[in-house]
């Protein structure tokens, strides 16, 4: 039975009291009216068209076929990791779109009133950092199809302390600007672009498809390539780097969603939106990643799995305009709805008050900035296996105490005003659940030493082997570290609500 007056209608809600005197809320985190609620089937396909398609889901594809598997191995590869990552972001979705809230006012729920600032804290640092790095990878990118066409360019000066050439800088202002373009509008502007966005990556996508079969010559010896692996072992050393990599890279998003999925309709239209947007697209743009990888061998004598390089090795005018289209426009709307649409949530939530949705996003811009990305950004092995499973085993125990806390703790039901009240059900001590936190770092826990070890600590240890083994499973360690140590806190409090 819910704890609230409000509206309902088809599972979903909407209260009836003024939360505008609240000082934990502001317009852009308040609760979404359901008339305000506008997001169907197509919108969600159309959100994750566009954040998929883009060059670190191309990257992190192709390179399985550079590095031995058939194209129907490294195709269910993909397949299976993101019909897992479906699971948790589909689950995650429900009390978004029920509720019409944001991810860091639902963490109030479980951390707290107040507690809730670590992790959404936590979750707006990744997003600096992310969006710096992705900004560069897709920069680098335009950049390098630019130099591709004129070679003089790559010997531009150097900027003192920067570390980056006048040329490498330019394409990096131009993507910062156009997502901060698109961030400007809020999420009304995204929801309108993705929209359009989606097919007319897809169309590219095709045109660049037809355009390398033409180049190649034949796309049998993608049907006929084998796999290369003498063994199982060999293939079970390159597919569950790549199979933990995958989930790792979109697991992270499931504890945002709910920042897309209060605007849903109805719960039906999220869930079937994102079970097909999700594992459906990924397989399909998989499979143009592995026919383009497939057909670089027969026009570089090697399989070439960096678009940089492919595009770079191109003099047709048709497919360098298409390549500086195409990463223009996947970088821009992966970059706005992954990272800055996080950030200026989490943002403006540490301080309702002061700090708007856009401020939030331009903070996420100007960190991300600033940390002069293209000098952490070391290749994209280094990112992967560094950046990108760090910032996952620390962000996934938070989504473990998310689900338990909704889902066991409370049976999936909230009381969404006291959500916005210091004084009411979820102010736990000091507005603060220390049970909430000690989860968080147990989960975390495990993966510190792997953490330091990327960091060069332990390196001359004989134990360095054995943590970089198990490094790239630790984000699931971490999530099911802290939802059972989370239920086992929560015991008592459970025991009390059902009674």
């Amino acid at each position: 039975m819910e704890k609230f007056h409000g509206l309902y209608e088809k599972g979903l809600y909407e209260i009836a009291e003024d939360l505008s005197g609240s000082k934990l809320n502001n317009k852009d985190i308040t609760p979404i009216r359901l008339i305000d609620r506008n997001w169907g089937i197509y919108h969600y396909i159309a959100l994750w068209v566009s954040i998929i398609i883009c060059v670190m889901s191309y990257m992190t594809t192709s390179r399985m076929i550079a590095q031995g598997m058939s194209w129907w191995q490294a195709l269910l590869t993909v397949l299976l990791a993101n019909v897992i990552v479906l699971i948790p972001m589909v689950l995650n979705s429900h009390s978004g779109a029920k509720y019409g809230l944001s991810s860091p006012v639902l963490l109030r729920a479980s951390f707290g009133v107040y507690g809730a600032r670590l992790p959404v804290l936590i979750r707006a640092c990744v997003a600096c950092l992310w969006f710096g790095i992705q900004s560069w990878i897709n920069a680098y990118v335009l950049y390098y199809i630019i130099i591709s066409v004129i070679p003089k360019l790559d010997n531009s000066p150097q900027i003192g302390i920067i570390g980056i050439n006048y040329i490498g800088l330019l394409c990096y202002l131009v993507v910062l600007f156009l997502c901060l373009i698109v961030i400007k509008g809020r999420i009304r502007l995204l929801r309108h672009i993705l929209a359009i966005s989606a097919p007319i990556l897809i169309l590219l996508m095709v045109v660049f498809l037809i355009l390398i079969h033409k180049s190649a010559g034949d796309w049998g010896a993608i049907i006929k390539k084998k796999s290369t692996f003498t063994n199982t072992a060999d293939f079970f050393r390159v597919f569950f780097p790549h199979f933990f990599t995958m989930i790792a890279y979109w697991l992270p998003l499931s504890i945002n969603i709910s920042d897309y999925t209060r605007y849903a309709k109805t719960q039906r239209d999220h869930i079937l939106g994102q079970s097909f947007g999700l594992p459906i697209t990924m397989a399909l743009f998989a499979f143009s990643g592995i026919a383009i990888t497939s057909s670089t061998f027969a026009i570089f004598s090697r399989y070439v799995w960096n678009p940089a390089e492919i595009f770079g090795g191109f003099q047709n005018p048709i497919i360098i305009v298409l390549g500086i289209i195409g990463v223009l426009i996947s970088g821009v709307t992966t970059n706005t709805a992954v990272n800055l649409v996080a950030g200026g949530i989490a943002f403006s939530s540490l301080m309702p008050k002061r700090i708007s949705f856009r401020g939030g996003a331009l903070i996420t811009a100007i960190i991300g900035t600033l940390i002069l990305p293209w000098r952490i950004y070391a290749g994209f092995t280094e990112y992967v296996y560094s950046w990108l499973v760090a910032y996952s085993a620390v962000l996934t125990p938070i989504l473990g105490i998310m689900l338990c806390d909704y889902f066991f703790i409370r049976g999936s039901t909230l009381n969404p005003v006291d959500l916005y009240d210091a004084k009411g059900a979820y102010r736990y001590k000091n507005g603060v659940n220390s049970r909430a936190i000690i989860a968080l770092f147990v989960g975390i826990l495990p993966s510190l030493p792997e953490i330091l070890l990327k960091m060069n600590f332990f390196s001359g240890l004989a134990i360095a082997s054995f943590l970089n083994s198990f490094y790239p499973y630790s984000f699931f360690i971490g999530f099911c570290l802290s939802l059972g140590v989370y239920y086992f806190l929560m015991l008592p409090e459970k025991r009390v609500e059902t009674q």
